[in-house]
């Protein structure tokens, strides 16, 4: 099943319950389609993903380290979505949350993509 899509219906299933988070998420994902839409079509499945995974860690059935972007992560790298674990265990602030928690090593464990800047229109 294509990235996306994937992403959409597993997250969706684990935030929906989680009414404001899901909320949230969906507001990201919003944007991220907007920003996207100014990418090349390849780059746009790994903008709008992300969005809708970065947030999974939050499920009550995955918190494990009480990170929820490792937590996320490792959810992600278990299913196979190894680039999408790298993302969401970095996504905004994450390392210094990780850092003051203890759990640099958890960290490490996963890569940190550094995907060219958008170029100016």
């Amino acid at each position: 099943m294509e990235t996306q899509r994937w992403a959409a219906l597993v997250v969706g299933r684990l935030l929906r319950p989680l009414d404001p988070r899901w909320r949230h998420v969906l507001g990201v994902v919003a944007a991220a389609g907007w920003v996207a839409e100014v990418r090349p079509a390849e780059e746009r499945p790994w903008l709008v993903a992300p969005a809708y995974v970065h947030d999974v860690g939050y499920a009550p059935e995955l918190v494990w380290t009480g990170s929820h972007a490792i937590d996320g992560a490792l959810w992600l790298r278990a299913r196979g979505r190894e680039r999408l674990a790298g993302l969401v265990a970095h996504h905004f602030a994450a390392r210094f949350e990780a850092y003051v928690q203890g759990l640099d090593a958890s960290m490490a464990a996963f890569d940190r993509e550094e995907s060219p800047s958008p170029s100016p229109r």
